[in-house]
Formats: C-alpha cells, structure tokens, sequence
C-alpha cells in the first residue's frame, strides 16, 4: 500500500537520549509521529511538529521534513487522524476547527529515517 498525504508514520526506536528527538516527532516510549506530505523516487516526506491543514484538494503541511523509503515503512491500519480547517472555508483569525478522519497509519524503524 502506496502511502498518500495525510497518511501517519509512526516511527519507532528514536533513542532517548538523541539531542534532536523533538524534530522526529517524538511521543513517549521512543516513538514519534510524523504526517505524510508527499513521495517522489520510492521515497516519502513526512513532517513533524503541526496538525495539517486540509479541506476538500488543499493540504498543507509544516514542521521538519524528513525522507523515508517506500520499502521500509509497514502497514498498521486505517484509523482517525486530526486535520484542521477553516470553518466554513472563511480565512480569519480564531475561525480553526479540527476534525477527524480516517487515514492510512504506518510505522518505520528509526534506522531508515534520513537525519
């Protein structure tokens, strides 16, 4: 299965003690999450850091990027994943509301992460 935007990556063995943990997303356990923004030549970007931005085609999606191969990502389930957008697609100030939606979730071991 071909990872899509706004799909979810855990990724699994980030070592406590790395000096950059917060940029992989890092949770607890040693896991971290980052979201799928995109893939080009058998690899994945995914960022960490932000909730995206989605309504109707438009994604958007911030943090720090990080490269994955295709081949070293597994397949967990399809579940609810937060989003954001504005309501009524009217752009202000304090108009954001999160929603859930159901999206593709895999996991990757830390080793395959670009860093």
């Amino acid at each position: 299965m071909k990872p899509t935007k706004g799909d979810r990556v855990l990724i699994k063995g980030i070592p406590a003690n790395h000096p950059r943990k917060g940029i992989y997303g890092m949770q607890k356990d040693g896991v971290g999450l980052s979201v799928v923004g995109g893939s080009s030549d058998n690899h994945i970007n995914v960022a960490t850091g932000y909730t995206p931005y989605k309504y109707k085609d438009h994604f958007e999606l911030s943090g720090c990027y990080h490269y994955i191969p295709e081949e070293s990502l597994t397949f967990l389930h399809n579940a609810p994943a937060p989003f954001w957008r504005f309501k009524k697609n009217e752009r202000r100030a304090h108009n954001a509301e999160t929603y859930y939606e159901n999206v593709n979730w895999f996991e990757v071991d830390f080793k395959h992460v670009n860093k």
